[in-house]
């Protein structure tokens, strides 16, 4: 690579790296503070400010105390005219809820008198009378339904009800009429079932990403052979998808797997199927998961921090050697200038750039875990953990004639 493409690539960090940014600025800086400083003897310089004694003024504490009375007398006045006006109001919603208790217990007792009015003259009426707009009505003389002997009178269309019994039971329909016989149930479909322990061999679409965190990743697996059973049996399920979600281990450098869903294709249709299945991968090792590449920021972190901690101390190093801490009476700590101003200006600024640059990569820390990455192709083997049930394929299968057909259910 030439000097002239060194120095493009140089200048495309310069513009896109905020780190070098920093670097370069810091290193700029501290060159030209170091061409623009001067070279005096020593001589020492407080910083120090000079405390200042605020003389007191004796009337300023009375003064602000009666004020404070006075805004609490006034705020009391408000808060008690507040309540009282709230009482009042209270008062008069008390007044207008009795008034209309009132007036509502006079409409309720007006209308028991009118129903008691009313059933009075009910019981008052003569045996012969006809309420008004009933004229076919005709009770006729009492009856007995109970004696045998008296009939009461056609009144009721012309025929003569019978004579009630209590104890007989209503009839709906002809007793002669037979029940419905039921009709036969529909044969049971025939099935396909897979079984707890059942395998089958895929191969990844797609790498996979898989965080130590306990995110799950979506995976896409691709079966490459038939489903296996005990005995030798096999289910052929042709190039059927499994959706899978995986999680990387960081003790192991392994991504572990669980199975979730399974999407076929019916042989002679052409019809979909999705189904729910559960189990776990198989490595090529024979190990539960696939070993892949442990990619960890950590050393990358603790290369950063070493770095940033050496900054820090060479800024505060810088800004010590022109510098002078004394301590007072009074316990407290006064940093006296006795260097160069510039020279100090810059070890402060490349000490507190230190600190703002280890605070930023703890944050960008906790947003990177590690991952453990496993690249497309590999193969491997996916084991069942539940019973599942495929409809339809059992039959296609066997039109089909394409092959042992691995379990129904009858």
């Amino acid at each position: 690579m030439s000097i002239k493409q060194k120095l493009q690539d140089f200048q495309l960090l310069i513009k896109e790296d905020r780190k070098t940014q920093v670097i370069v600025g810091g290193v700029v800086l501290f060159f030209l503070v170091w061409m623009i400083m001067p070279n005096p003897r020593p001589h020492r310089r407080p910083i120090t400010k000079l405390h200042q004694t605020i003389p007191e003024n004796p009337d300023s504490g009375a003064m602000g105390a009666e004020e404070a009375y006075k805004d609490l007398i006034t705020a009391f006045s408000k808060q008690l005219e507040q309540l009282n006006e709230q009482t009042k109001k209270q008062q008069q919603e008390l007044q207008e809820n009795r008034e209309n208790m009132k007036q509502y217990e006079a409409r309720t007792a007006e209308i028991f008198k009118k129903i008691l009015e009313r059933i009075e003259e009910t019981e008052a009426a003569p045996a012969g009378y006809m309420p008004p707009g009933e004229d076919n009505y005709n009770p006729g003389e009492p009856v007995d339904w109970q004696d045998p002997s008296q009939e009461p009178a056609a009144s009721y269309g012309g025929d003569v009800p019978p004579a009630f019994d209590e104890n007989a039971l209503d009839t709906f329909g002809s007793l002669e009429d037979q029940e419905p016989v039921p009709p036969a149930p529909p044969e049971p479909g025939r099935v396909v079932y897979i079984g707890p322990g059942d395998s089958v061999r895929f191969k990844l679409l797609a790498g996979v990403d898989a965080p130590t965190d306990g995110t799950p990743y979506p995976v896409v697996l691709k079966t490459i052979g038939p489903i296996k059973g005990p005995d030798g049996s096999t289910l052929p399920v042709g190039e059927a998808h499994i959706m899978a979600a995986a999680q990387g281990s960081i003790a192991n450098a392994r991504a572990l797997f669980r199975l979730t869903t399974m999407s076929i294709r019916l042989p002679n249709s052409g019809r979909r199927k999705t189904v729910s299945i559960d189990g776990w991968v198989v490595g090529e090792d024979g190990i539960r998961g696939m070993e892949g590449i442990l990619i960890d920021p950590l050393g990358k972190a603790i290369a950063g921090t070493m770095m940033v901690g050496g900054l820090g101390a060479l800024g505060d190093g810088i800004a010590k050697s022109q510098s002078r801490q004394t301590a007072g009476f009074d316990g407290t700590v006064v940093e006296n200038l006795t260097g160069n101003v510039p020279v100090y200006t810059a070890g402060k600024m490349l000490a507190s750039g230190a600190e703002s640059w280890a605070n930023l990569l703890k944050e960008r820390l906790k947003n990177m875990p590690a991952h453990v990455r496993i690249y497309s192709g590999r193969e491997a083997t996916a084991v069942f953990s539940k019973p599942v049930t495929i409809p339809d394929l059992y039959d296609e299968l066997e039109d089909e004639d394409s092959g042992v057909v691995f379990t129904s259910l009858d």
